[in-house]
């Protein structure tokens, strides 16, 4: 089972995760981490189905959801409400799916001693920009997500990730914590530091990142809509973790409860929470 396979899925655990607030320790039950992948997982078939059980048209999927976002940066702890929406556009190092651990950017990870762990990356790894992805971006993310104060960043230090080539790193934290790992591991969205840098707001109205869809349109608090990427870096032969079958989502948030029974109603989205 891949992260985004099954769309519905998706979208009926998305409404619920907007509710949350940060993750907490993998390790004892079901965290916010486990939630949001969770979501994500199920969001790659070829077809979706609405709520009277017909087939949905795949090239646009229509949502409104109550909470919107603020900030379209991967480097933003900020807003809780955000990673539903933009872990379409940024991935993450693992992701979570069926009680298990899938890499999305790592292609294999291993704990080789208590609190050390060895990640080796995908190769070929390229944002929207085509910017190459690599264990250099890992490690200016991971201190810039300490910087930002990354709720679970009080998990490692400035400096906990070392640059072995391109595409191998070791992290380094100062807890012997498996979950906190995990939850690390699944829960920071990563960008290049070469868009970072080259935005003038760090990517908060323009977000780029290495995920499936590219955000083409974004209006805080009124409308995001995200776009299939042609130049998606990932295949179903390199690591099918992450397959986009809508060509575009439009979300709309509508915080009314009224507007929102109304736009329910009226039949214009195909989900809504």
């Amino acid at each position: 089972m891949t992260k985004w396979k099954k769309l519905l899925a998706l979208l009926l655990a998305l409404v619920m995760v907007l509710s949350l607030a940060a993750c907490g320790d993998t390790t004892s039950g079901e965290t916010d981490a486990d939630a949001d992948n969770a979501a994500a997982e199920e969001s790659g078939s070829d077809t979706g189905t609405d709520a009277e059980g017909e087939t949905a048209d795949t090239s646009v999927l229509h949502v409104a959801l109550t909470n919107s976002f603020t900030g379209g940066s991967a480097i933003n702890t900020a807003d809780p409400y955000r990673y539903s929406t933009l872990n379409q556009v940024y991935e993450t190092l693992l992701c979570y799916a069926d009680g298990e651990y899938y890499g999305d950017l790592a292609e294999s990870w291993e704990q080789t001693e208590p609190g050390v762990w060895s990640i080796q990356l995908y190769e070929g790894i390229t944002d929207s920009e085509g910017n190459p992805f690599t264990a250099d971006d890992v490690a200016w993310a991971f201190d810039a997500q300490k910087d930002a104060g990354f709720t679970e960043a009080t998990y490692y230090d400035k400096g906990a990730v070392e640059v072995v080539d391109d595409t191998h790193l070791t992290f380094t934290m100062n807890t012997d914590s498996e979950g906190a790992f995990y939850t690390i591991a699944t829960k920071m969205l990563l960008c290049t530091q070469e868009a970072y840098d080259a935005s003038s707001d760090h990517l908060a109205t323009q977000p780029v990142g290495t995920g499936p869809y590219v955000v083409t349109s974004l209006t805080e608090g009124s409308s995001c809509t995200l776009t299939k990427r042609d130049d998606y870096w990932q295949t179903g032969e390199i690591a099918p973790s992450m397959v986009a079958n809508y060509d575009m989502i439009e979300i709309s948030y509508v915080s009314e409860a009224t507007q929102m029974a109304i736009t329910i109603e009226s039949g214009d989205v195909q989900f809504a929470g």
